[in-house]
């Protein structure tokens, strides 16, 4: 079920507006996406076409079911919390947007819209599907049909926000950042913050280790050390929603060496226990 396409850099515009899609993804999720956010003008963009689950967006729970579209721009916090009777299949697409130029107001709309959640009335699978075929089949002009649409999928999810407005009056500008290191971080702290290093971490980007601690203090006014205990403690959070677990077993899947040491950080992080954590907010 899960297809992955990385490093795409597919370019393509809408007006005046210029895109840059650096990742798509289809994937069953069978356990928790723990909370995460993009950076400087990133945008992505979801679709669950079957099952369902919760998501969660800068604090506040949605309910999850199929053909529901949600956007997350930047600095969005968002987790993804599937039903395990019934987890839900998502489809991603990861953009960078120029927000430079003049724009008509339904593309302004799009650009400044950095939240909005709700069910699809315009047959958004159906791009989709038609998308990830082409991407996989790679016929001939398949290109020119996937930024084709690309284009048309935009145009559905502007006419998904007039339908329901839920604008957001979040804004930021250009900085002349790496689009695909900002990419490769979150992701890599996304999936490997139980193990992920410095110099693992490096290797990614192909920098030097100096190189990965200025990028991450420029980029996210945080060290890799403060980055690996806000992933660790987001999938904490997560993992205590499951009362089966111990904490043990949670220690050990955000990579803590023991109970002890686990617990601590977390009351230095959150200002309380676990177990006080799990009474105050779940």
């Amino acid at each position: 079920m899960n297809i992955l396409f990385n490093d795409l850099n597919i370019q393509f515009t809408v007006e005046n507006t210029s895109f840059f899609v650096l990742n798509m993804a289809l994937e069953r999720f069978l356990s928790p996406i723990p909370k995460h956010c993009h950076g400087n003008n990133s945008y992505e963009l979801h679709y669950v076409s079957q099952g369902y689950g919760i998501v969660k967006i800068d604090g506040i729970s949605y309910d999850i079911s199929p053909n529901t579209f949600y956007v997350t721009g930047p600095y969005v916090e968002h987790e993804q919390i599937p039903y395990p009777a019934d987890p839900m299949v998502e489809y991603s697409i990861y953009f960078k947007l120029n927000k430079q130029g003049t724009s008509t107001a339904y593309l302004d709309l799009f650009k400044n819209t950095t939240t909005w959640i709700g069910q699809d009335i315009y047959d958004m699978h159906l791009i989709l599907k038609s998308l990830f075929r082409d991407l996989q089949t790679k016929k001939s002009g398949y290109m020119i049909r996937v930024r084709a649409l690309l284009q048309l999928y935009i145009v559905m999810a502007i006419r998904n926000y007039e339908h329901t407005p839920s604008k957001s009056d979040k804004h930021f500008e250009s900085v002349n950042l790496s689009d695909s290191k900002a990419f490769i971080v979150e992701k890599s702290f996304l999936y490997e913050y139980r193990d992920l290093t410095l110099v693992k971490l490096s290797c990614y980007l192909s920098l030097s280790t100096r190189q990965t601690e200025r990028f991450l203090k420029n980029y996210y006014q945080k060290t890799f050390l403060q980055k690996r205990t806000d992933a660790r403690m987001s999938a904490a959070a997560v993992f205590l929603n499951n009362k089966s677990f111990t904490l043990s077993d949670i220690a050990e899947k955000t990579g803590y060496s023991s109970v002890e040491y686990f617990v601590h950080a977390f009351k230095k992080y959150y200002q309380v226990s676990p177990r006080e954590f799990q009474k105050k907010y779940i």
